[in-house]
């Protein structure tokens, strides 16, 4: 009995959220987002729907919320709640720094500020987690983010904000050899997964990136093919820049969305997704692959060539791709382009870890 009410209480829970969350258009939660939040934090039931917040609760929680906008608006131009990834939530996060109490200031000298506390983290992320379920329900978004944040930090084999994890020069052939020539073929999903590592492994982009994808974002047309990286940025319009497919990763890549292609446009397609994704989680229900299918799909790819990361998931390849271009003697500007970065921050400490350890993995 107990768990059916759970059960029912979480779900009332998520329709208030997304009628909560609806109050506001997407374009207004692009354009206005503190405004749109104002509406959604007034109208979300507080405590499994018993009351609301109570006015201070609502201010401290425009707040905070309006701490990570303007987060997004200094350190990622473009980037919205409706397109936020987990990456820079992370960020966000880490970025956070609160009044050093050892340090309180006197009259002349400012007070020190520190890193917050867990639980100051945590709050933020039960904040943000509460408004993306909210745009998810809402049809706004097609994930939650917060989650894959949540996930991370729950879990220490997806966990990578303390350690930058990338594979050594050796093991980055290695995957490759191993994608290319021993990995399965045989199947839907070993074809999808082989095809998807080798677009996360030769162009860099984030998994949410790739889990997102559809056929129409993969340019073949061109004289160098690539890929559209697509960015909301204010009213509602999108932006793409485009990224290279590295050329180990081209013909298996292209070869696979050629495929797609001819599926979703066949009479025999039973897709249902209201995209065409370039890597859908089943063969005919065409849904978004989660979080832990794509790392589950990593994973014994990395255990196969000998890895033993504390990280096997699709991190890795991205932080590779980095080390790979920094081997290649590009600068940071053109790196930052490539992947997709607003600051140095990830891209330098990779830089001083592959002049420490040039052939090995970052201990």
């Amino acid at each position: 009995m107990s768990n059916s009410l759970d059960e029912r209480s979480l779900i009332a829970s998520l329709a208030a959220r997304s009628a909560a969350a609806r109050l506001s258009s997407a374009e207004e939660w692009c354009e206005k987002p503190r405004t749109a939040f104002s509406k959604f934090i007034r109208a979300t039931p507080f405590r499994q729907g018993r009351g609301v917040y109570a006015p201070l609760s609502v201010q401290q929680h425009e707040a905070e919320f309006g701490r990570f906008v303007a987060y997004l608006e200094e350190h990622s131009p473009g980037t919205t709640v409706l397109n936020v990834g987990a990456d820079r939530i992370s960020m966000f996060l880490a970025h956070l720094r609160g009044r050093d109490p050892d340090q309180p200031g006197t009259k002349d000298k400012p007070a020190a500020s520190r890193e917050v506390l867990t639980g100051t983290k945590d709050r933020y992320l039960t904040l943000l987690d509460g408004v993306f379920n909210g745009l998810f329900m809402a049809g706004y978004r097609t994930d939650n983010p917060a989650l894959e944040v949540q996930q991370r930090l729950n879990n220490p084999a997806c966990e990578a904000d303390a350690e930058i994890i990338f594979l050594s020069a050796e093991q980055d052939q290695r995957l490759i050899d191993y994608l290319l020539n021993d990995h399965a073929t045989s199947t839907w999903r070993d074809r999808r997964r082989r095809a998807m590592l080798l677009f996360l492994h030769g162009t860099g982009v984030e998994c949410s990136v790739a889990r997102r994808a559809t056929v129409r974002d993969f340019v073949l047309d061109d004289v160098e093919p690539g890929f559209d990286v697509r960015v909301i940025r204010s009213g509602g319009f999108v932006v793409n820049y485009r990224v290279p497919l590295a050329p180990f990763c081209l013909g298996p890549v292209l070869d696979w969305i050629k495929d797609r292609k001819r599926y979703l446009e066949s009479p025999h397609c039973k897709d249902v997704s209201s995209e065409p994704l370039a890597f859908p989680s089943t063969e005919s229900g065409g849904g978004m692959l989660s979080n832990s299918g794509l790392w589950r799909g990593a994973a014994p790819c990395l255990k196969a060539i000998g890895f033993e990361g504390r990280d096997v998931g699709g991190r890795v390849l991205r932080n590779t791709f980095i080390r790979r271009q920094i081997l290649a003697g590009k600068r940071n500007a053109v790196i930052r382009d490539l992947v997709g970065l607003s600051s140095d921050t990830t891209l330098q400490r990779i830089r001083r870890m592959t002049q420490q350890h040039p052939d090995t993995r970052a201990a």
